[in-house]
């Protein structure tokens, strides 16, 4: 009877034998590379011969073989962050990402540290990309580990507790915000600004196969955004993310607030992966800039508060001489703040990742407070109010694009009011 059941497939060589061949080598624990071929590696090593060393571990790593955490240390340390060769170090990124792909690292087999990581995103070098292949090789290992841990309910024993806990390494956290503040004001400087991309380095990015010539800036851009998956992950790892967002807002709105330029800070709010986080800093802002303090909990009609008594936000030179941008800028911030708050309710961010998916299963309804029963009248009122308030700045004009955006905000509160009803 076992044998027959396979004529219920396709046919196949070693009709008998091939799938309990298969079933033998999956069930199988994955075991170190041999004591004889981890010599073989190690002489290649002593002879400073990093072409062999790569090569004899892309020939040695299986789905059974994976190599000891020191060499893969070694792989990295002496050979990505240091050779000059941009084929030993595309050879040696494509070697941990294989590595990574069979046997995920965890925290008791991680090959980096977070001095390593701080030490070479601090060097100033002319060309990003080798930083850039280390940082994404760092956040891949995070997120599958992050992955793998959230399947098994032991986010305690996580490379992202271990590094970037908002409880107890929060000082790491804020070294992800520096660099993140960074990589943006870098971005928007014109010297590193190229060409566009030709379109097989398009094609490089959208199959994640990063190569050493792509341009600073596209390097830079793609930096921004594995920064911003650090700080997600931050923000989630801990049993409360909403605590974990308060902390990291709190930090991150003395940087917004030192921030110039517009293009800069649309750059960041864009970015921010987390939705909890963005909405968390954008409460913060308008909290700064309002007339009148208001301790209601985040809700809509927070965000009407904001819209009657928060003053503008930002004045930039180009703001100075046309003064509707001003204007633009908080109206899209406040649009910004109400979507990240639906994405908040409707996806149960406020809760522990390990219990979100119960209530999305269980189509818990979001939690609406007292706060977020606002009436039409209520809007039609503070929308109006605002309007009379930019048109008397603006000498008795509102600028058309004004008037659209506030047509917007008022359709967007219009329609988020009939769902919390």
């Amino acid at each position: 009877i076992q044998r027959l059941l396979y004529f219920r497939t396709k046919p196949v060589h070693h009709l008998f034998f091939k799938r309990r061949r298969c079933k033998e080598q999956t069930a199988c624990k994955p075991k170190l590379i041999s004591q004889r071929r981890q010599t073989m590696i190690n002489s290649t090593i002593e002879e400073n011969f990093p072409q062999g060393t790569l090569q004899f571990l892309t020939d040695f790593v299986s789905a059974q073989h994976y190599p000891p955490k020191e060499m893969m240390s070694h792989v990295i340390r002496k050979i990505l962050l240091s050779s000059e060769a941009p084929s030993i170090i595309t050879e040696a990124y494509t070697l941990l990402m294989k590595v990574q792909q069979l046997h995920p690292a965890s925290a008791s087999t991680l090959p980096w540290n977070w001095e390593l990581l701080a030490s070479n995103m601090a060097e100033k070098a002319e060309t990003f990309s080798t930083r850039l292949l280390f940082l994404q090789y760092v956040v891949q290992t995070l997120e599958d580990d992050f992955k793998l841990k959230l399947k098994s309910r032991s986010l305690h024993n996580s490379i992202a507790k271990k590094v970037l806990s908002c409880d107890t390494t929060f000082t790491n956290v804020k070294h992800v915000i520096t660099w993140l503040i960074e990589a943006i004001e870098i971005s928007d400087n014109r010297k590193v600004k190229q060409l566009p991309l030709p379109s097989e380095s398009i094609e490089a990015f959208k199959n994640m196969n990063l190569r050493l010539d792509l341009p600073n800036f596209y390097s830079i851009q793609y930096s921004i955004g594995l920064l911003q998956k650090m700080l997600a992950l931050a923000v989630e790892v801990d049993r409360s993310p909403t605590c974990s967002s308060i902390k990291i807002a709190e930090v991150m709105l003395q940087e917004v607030l030192n921030i110039t330029s517009r293009h800069q800070r649309e750059i960041l709010l864009a970015s921010v992966e987390s939705d909890l986080l963005r909405c968390k800093l954008l409460e913060d802002l308008f909290s700064y800039s309002s007339e009148k303090p208001q301790s209601m909990t985040m809700s809509l009609g927070k965000i009407l508060h904001f819209l009657k008594y928060s003053k503008i936000l930002f004045e930039t030179e180009q703001g100075k001489k046309d003064k509707w941008l001003n204007w633009d800028e908080m109206l899209d911030l406040l649009c910004s703040l109400l979507q990240s708050y639906q994405e908040v309710n409707n996806g149960h961010l406020r809760h522990c990742v390990t219990e979100r998916m119960k209530h999305i299963l269980g189509e818990t309804p979001p939690l609406i407070t007292q706060d977020d029963k606002i009436t039409a009248a209520e809007i039609k009122a503070d929308t109006e109010f605002f309007y009379k308030k930019v048109s008397h700045d603006l000498g008795g004009t509102v600028n058309p694009l004004l008037e659209t955006k506030i047509n917007l905000l008022k359709s967007l509160l219009s329609a988020s009011r009939s769902n919390k009803n």
